[in-house]
């Protein structure tokens, strides 16, 4: 379990641009099936189903890609596509390690890791919740009087739930950061539906997850609000609707 959160976004993956090249022994590619994806973990799981059956594509929990597997292989960037290169993170200089592991550079891009560009990705860093993350139902009525003076109360229903998340601070570069920081975050959801994960460990290639249990499906009811704490130290507020689906 992580003390950590992550927010994931739906991932457009195109006919071009969509291409994976490796070496075992001989040369070989997987092409990812061109499509919108509810995140990276659904992008990743059709990877791993296009790669030879002795591979796994991992996504570890702050958010760089791996790809394994059971014996000597090595990647082939020439025959890799940029754009593909890009949204897993890699930067066409990664190697296979000694345990036939490789490991992208850098964090995908259709995901924000909270204080992982301010602190550094590793398995204990990053920028936790502080207070409740409580949802709470809030009723929308609408309350109208007629001439006799009799109330007429109409609303849904159903509740809404919504929820206030503070975050810990974060350095003003995180906050700026227009690919995988709070402006990445908040440019890429301010109008669309994510996933928010309490835990950043649940949500996994081979296990995305519960909605509900796991993870919750979210939109923004506005605004981020930033507040400086200090020189180049920033905390911020996140407003959330859970959506039903």
């Amino acid at each position: 379990m992580s003390i950590y959160s992550k927010f994931l976004w739906p991932v457009t993956v195109s006919a071009s641009g969509n291409t994976f090249g490796y070496n075992y022994p001989g040369a070989l590619t997987a092409s990812i099936d061109a499509a919108t994806y509810g995140t990276i973990l659904e992008v990743l799981a059709n990877l791993d189903s296009k790669l030879h059956a002795d591979f796994t594509v991992s996504l570890n929990e702050y958010g760089k890609v791996t790809i394994s597997c059971s014996s000597v292989w090595t990647v082939n960037w020439t025959t890799t596509e940029n754009p593909l290169e890009t949204l897993l993170g890699f930067d066409g200089t990664e190697a296979v390690d000694a345990n036939y592991v490789l490991t992208a550079n850098n964090q995908h891009t259709n995901g924000y890791y909270p204080g992982c560009l301010s602190f550094g990705y590793t398995l204990y860093k990053g920028s936790g919740i502080s207070g409740d993350t409580l949802w709470l139902p809030e009723w929308t009525m609408v309350r109208t009087i007629s001439g006799t003076g009799a109330a007429c109360i109409v609303g849904p229903t159903t509740s809404q739930y919504k929820c206030t998340l503070n975050f810990n601070p974060i350095l003003r570069t995180e906050v700026e950061d227009t690919s995988i920081g709070l402006y990445g975050f908040w440019n890429n959801c301010i109008a669309s539906k994510f996933r928010f994960y309490l835990d950043r460990a649940d949500g996994t290639v081979a296990s995305p997850g519960t909605r509900g249990t796991e993870y919750e499906s979210c939109t923004l009811l506005a605004n981020p609000t930033v507040q400086l704490v200090k020189a180049q130290w920033y905390q911020f507020s996140l407003n959330l609707n859970k959506e039903p689906s």
